[in-house]
């Protein structure tokens, strides 16, 4: 009886390799983006990342540590785990005009809690509030935009913090 092996393994008579990549829901990728803070892993950190131009794209990043080493917010985290996340209307926080040329755009309300070394006006301790837009590119949702939660307007906050209490 002939084994048939999954199509994403090698046999010396195959001519070619086709991994198979999971699909991964925007939850998760919400997620990852918190664990690998929480594991200083910039791997991580980046592969969730769009490359295309966005406030979060991971060339932007990479540069921006060269110039700015203090913005490296990976290394002044202790820990990080998620609180609470929430689907919420994209609606109410944009898209802004950096983002708006993006095709399947999607938002959550997420509540981080954070042990930092130094605070700063990106991170502090505590329960920091963060708005992740994300967007789909071919079968992979990426994050595009993060809007810390200084930057929204108090009477978006307001409803904001009504849809993360409703779940």
């Amino acid at each position: 009886m002939e084994t048939k092996l999954p199509s994403n393994e090698r046999t010396e008579s195959s001519s070619s390799f086709h991994p198979i990549i999971p699909k991964i829901t925007m939850e998760a990728v919400i997620q990852t983006d918190i664990a690998a803070q929480n594991n200083h892993d910039w791997s991580a950190f980046f592969a969730i990342r769009t490359e295309k131009n966005a406030p979060e794209n991971k060339n932007d990043w990479i540069q921006m540590i060269k110039v700015y080493p203090q913005a490296n917010i990976i290394e002044n985290i202790i820990s990080a785990e998620l609180v609470k996340m929430k689907s919420i209307p994209l609606g109410l926080v944009g898209p802004t005009k950096e983002i708006q040329d993006f095709d399947e755009l999607q938002a959550y309300y997420v509540a981080i809690d954070y042990r930092v070394r130094e605070e700063t006006q990106y991170i502090y301790n505590g329960i920091n509030y963060r708005v992740y837009i994300l967007n789909k590119e071919g079968e992979q949702w990426k994050i595009v935009q993060q809007i810390r939660k200084s930057y929204i307007d108090n009477r978006i906050i307001l409803t904001l913090e009504e849809h993360l209490e409703a779940t």
